[in-house]
């Protein structure tokens, strides 16, 4: 399908309540022999539970341009929301609920080529909740054994603002970003903020939080590590995102900026999958970013990097010494900072609360007089990019000529471009040492979180 044809759903606005976490049941049956040891098990945790759902069918029609191997298993838990009747053609049904399925060439969404319907199995079928993305990972790889894993967490992504319920985006006027979420007329908002999330479910009122993911990851894996961690979703390409996995994640796959509806390219870069079995995970990566950018060019403000987690935390530790030193140096510093910010642009408008991590490590290196300071942001800076795997950025979200530059160098980080979007995230809290409601390991182990409390302060 051309990019100009595409609809102008983005995956960064959602619907969203707060969740708790339940203990962990892997209790959902079996309704397929378990297959011989694969070299890749791609396991996507779709949740169309909300207004994505035409573009859940359309990508999983996509998956099934390729299908599965006999070297690769791609399988899927689709979940689709009770409204009726659906956003959809005849051909993928019209039934509510959660299924898994095997994707192979030529397959469909529909009841019948599923393999587990996961409620009648006595599943959890609440897509944002842990323990339904716990029961998924348990079942593919008991059922589908590989000696490689990728996930793939599809739906919308929240970055760090006020979340409104009461519906999905709307669009904005033009690519460049998303309207509010629409509230229902004459109802109490409820507000969820302050913390990464994904994976809405509009049935429920559920969403994923990213330490919940975090945790579910690391029950599954532990000291295996998961191969790939993907989120086809907005604004999770972001330090705080990759510094929560890397003690269990090989390479992460996200965005900096908000995505289109239609999200990743998924034929594009199965097909190189299948054809290349023994691909790498940093060769899935680069895959995956490189199907990214031949698919929307420069047409939108889209980013997609892939990134190398393991010693990422003991790299980007470098920053609380350079967050420290900003905090206690005097003025001068912190002036230079907010200037470098205010000359970049920000990611997700209208929320204008991340930044690129390298341009802003540039800008601030180029501007200070401080030579220790200007050694702290070149040492950071080098640090970060020997994580970047590939990344894609267009013209629009990189460098554009008629305005503010973004960088989009592969890693965004948590930094409000004022007091006022700062303060418009009414749980800002959630980005302090203080919080102790789904904790952020970037926040609770490093200063960034510290110098962010001081730039915030009135002067």
């Amino acid at each position: 399908m051309p990019v100009t044809s595409r609809p102008t759903r983005r995956k960064g606005v959602a619907r969203s309540t707060a969740l708790a976490l339940l203990a962990l049941n892997h209790s959902v049956p079996s309704a397929h022999a378990a297959q011989p040891v694969r070299d890749w098990t791609v396991m996507i945790f779709m949740n169309g539970k909300n207004n994505l759902e035409p573009d859940a069918l359309d990508n999983f029609h996509d998956m099934a341009k390729v299908g599965s191997s006999d070297h690769v298993n791609f399988v899927v838990e689709l979940g689709r929301p009770k409204r009726v009747p659906h956003v959809t053609d005849a051909r993928d049904g019209d039934w509510s609920g959660v299924r898994r399925y095997l994707v192979s060439k030529g397959s469909s969404p529909v009841v019948a080529q599923s393999l587990l319907d996961v409620g009648a199995g006595g599943g959890d079928v609440d897509m944002g909740r842990p323990k339904a993305l716990a029961e998924f990972l348990h079942w593919a790889r008991t059922e589908f054994p590989a000696r490689h894993y990728m996930l793939v967490m599809w739906n919308h992504g929240q970055g760090w603002r006020l979340q409104l319920a009461g519906g999905g985006a709307t669009p904005a006027g033009s690519s460049s970003g998303v309207g509010a979420a629409p509230v229902t007329p004459g109802a109490v908002p409820k507000i969820v903020g302050g913390f990464r999330a994904i994976s809405s479910d509009d049935d429920t009122g559920s969403i994923l939080y990213n330490r919940e993911v975090q945790d579910v990851v690391a029950r599954e894996f532990g000291s295996d590590r998961l191969d790939v961690l993907g989120f086809d979703a907005c604004l999770m390409a972001m330090v705080e995102t990759a510094y929560a996995f890397a003690p269990t994640v090989d390479v992460l796959v996200a965005s900096e900026e908000l995505e289109p509806g239609p999200g990743w390219p998924y034929a594009a870069w199965m097909a190189r999958l299948v054809a290349d079995p023994e691909s790498s995970a940093a060769a899935l990566g680069t895959h995956l970013v490189d199907a990214y950018h031949e698919e929307y060019r420069d047409d939108y403000l889209t980013t997609l990097s892939a990134l190398s987690l393991p010693g990422l935390r003991t790299d980007l530790s470098g920053i609380s010494p350079l967050a420290d030193a900003l905090r206690f140096g005097g003025g001068k510093g912190i002036a230079e900072l907010r200037t470098a910010r205010v000359g970049l642009a920000s990611y997700g408008a209208p929320m204008r609360t991340s930044v690129d991590l390298v341009a802003l490590l540039d800008r601030f290196g180029a501007l200070t007089r401080d030579a220790r300071l200007k050694a702290r942001a070149g040492a950071l800076r080098g640090a970060v990019m020997r994580h970047v795997i590939a990344n894609y950025a267009s013209t629009r979200s990189a460098r554009p000529s008629d305005r503010a530059p973004y960088g989009s160098d592969g890693l965004a980080i948590y930094f409000p471009e004022s007091r006022k979007a700062f303060l418009a995230d009414y749980f800002h809290d959630g980005y302090s040492k203080r919080n102790q409601d789904r904790p952020v390991d970037f926040v609770r182990r490093e200063t960034w979180s510290e110098l962010i409390a001081k730039l915030m302060t009135p002067r």
